[in-house]
């Protein structure tokens, strides 16, 4: 073989070797990146479930409270240790 040809073939070879080492390392930083994002859109996820929880909880409480505050107003001298339905039921 002559020279040349070597040094062709020794010049496509490492050509070849480092662009495939060059993709590798991207894809690397690229698969890194997207368990990253994976990650974040999971703990906001988390956190949007959290919220929702929190607020159907307080509305929840609110309109228990509302409701409670509306039977005291309706009749005051209720003993507040009875529903008003379970004093009509022993009635």
């Amino acid at each position: 073989m002559q020279p040349i040809l070597i040094a062709w073939l020794l010049a496509a070879f490492l050509s070849i070797t480092a662009l495939a080492k060059l993709a590798r390392g991207r894809q690397a930083k690229l698969v890194t990146a997207l368990h990253g994002y994976v990650e974040e859109q999971l703990e906001w996820s988390r956190k949007r479930a959290k919220a929702s929880r929190l607020a159907r909880k307080l509305a929840q409480e609110k309109a228990e409270d509302e409701a409670e505050q509306t039977r005291l107003t309706e009749n005051p001298n209720a003993d507040p240790r009875f529903d008003k339905y379970d004093h009509q039921k022993a009635a």
